[in-house]
């Protein structure tokens, strides 16, 4: 590009943040939806410093996508492999898990 501009997109997965236990719920869903990703997170989220460090290696890379944890490998493996069959399961996963407001 003639004005050196380039784009990333970023896939971070999931970083420890306290997004699940501040966000809002309805019900007894929602606070067990809350419970149920808590442990998850405690175990799989990576650091957010990490995650910005390997932001930042990508953008410094120019490269135009870059994925970060081994979750997002992995989706963006099967959505590339079977596009239709991964929107199907994450539809069923969201009417399944996630609360109605």
């Amino acid at each position: 590009a003639p004005h050196n501009i380039g784009c990333s997109v970023h896939f971070p997965g999931i970083v420890k943040t306290n997004v699940v236990s501040t966000c809002r719920t309805d019900g007894e869903r929602g606070s067990t939806l809350k419970q149920d990703l808590a442990p998850f997170m405690a175990k799989r989220a990576m650091d957010a410093d990490v995650c910005a460090s390997q932001i930042v290696d990508g953008i410094s890379r120019n490269r135009p996508r870059v994925l970060i944890t081994t979750e997002t490998h992995i989706a963006d493996a099967l959505k590339r492999l079977m596009p239709n069959t991964v929107d199907r399961m994450v539809a069923r996963m969201m009417n399944m898990r996630i609360p109605q407001f």
